[in-house]
């Protein structure tokens, strides 16, 4: 009941782990949706994709919140297509991205009959984009390094979690169906560590009635110190002294006091 309901009041543990930096434009991409919108010509929804290179968008208009299947052919339609395919995409794990068939999307393909066409131009246009591209990706390290450490100033390291272990899950992200919010514990569980994701991400085991995606932060988490009674192994008391006769037992060390 203590460990639910203390509050830290130290710094947010787990240091800034940035995602990768692009060498090239379009090849590391974040997605996400703007919904209910106005209605516009019947479409109320807009996917927003994000080079996280040249920092260009794309906002493709939907009629709603789409399906897995409808956002891995909008991406294709109007991203892919266009610029070719990312290494990497960004975004909160939502079914749309989840799914299989957003992962494993195969588009149908069509023969090319073109004859090929050589453009003296299209060599010295890339020898140019790579010196520019290189240069890009030297300032967007120097960007990163600086909000690394700006945000290192107000967070401290993180313990080492290991597989199995118990820890406790913060109630900061998570909807309690209780009557009273301010009575809410914050932390719940203890939860079995099931695999580690990344250095600052751990999977949990968690109930399925959550309905939540199991992978956290280490600042959601601390160790769980669980009693023996909680456990259900408790150490053996050692054997009693047998003195003039009775059996007793001999105080090693005075461990505290205090008055009352």
């Amino acid at each position: 009941m203590c460990a639910q309901a203390r509050t830290s009041r130290q710094l947010l543990e787990g240091l800034l782990e940035p995602l990768p930096i692009p060498r090239c434009p379009w090849s590391h991409l974040s997605v996400d949706f703007l919904t209910d919108l106005p209605d516009s010509g019947g479409f109320t929804t807009v996917m927003v994709v994000v080079d996280r290179f040249s920092k260009g968008c794309k906002l493709i208009p939907l009629k709603g919140l789409p399906t897995a299947m409808q956002s891995a052919e909008a991406m294709f339609n109007h991203v892919f297509c266009n610029f070719g395919l990312p290494e990497d995409i960004v975004s909160d794990r939502g079914p749309q991205f989840t799914s299989r068939c957003v992962l494993g999307y195969q588009p149908p393909l069509f023969p090319w009959s073109g004859e090929p066409s050589e453009v003296p131009e299209v060599e010295e246009w890339y020898r140019l984009s790579q010196e520019v591209w290189e240069r890009a990706h030297v300032r967007l390290q120097r960007v990163v390094r600086r909000q690394r450490i700006q945000a290192d100033r107000r967070r401290r390291p993180h313990p080492s979690y290991q597989v199995g272990q118990k820890v406790w899950l913060s109630t900061r992200n998570l909807r309690l169906k209780l009557p009273c919010r301010k009575l809410n514990p914050n932390f719940v569980g203890p939860f079995e560590i099931v695999r580690q994701v990344n250095p600052v991400a751990y999977r949990l085991q968690v109930p399925a009635s959550y309905r939540i995606c199991p992978t956290f932060h280490v600042s959601l988490l601390k160790p769980a110190y669980l009693s023996a009674m909680e456990t259900g192994v408790c150490e053996e008391p050692p054997p009693p002294l047998d003195i003039e006769g009775s059996l007793a037992y001999q105080e090693q060390a005075l461990l505290n006091s205090r008055q009352v």
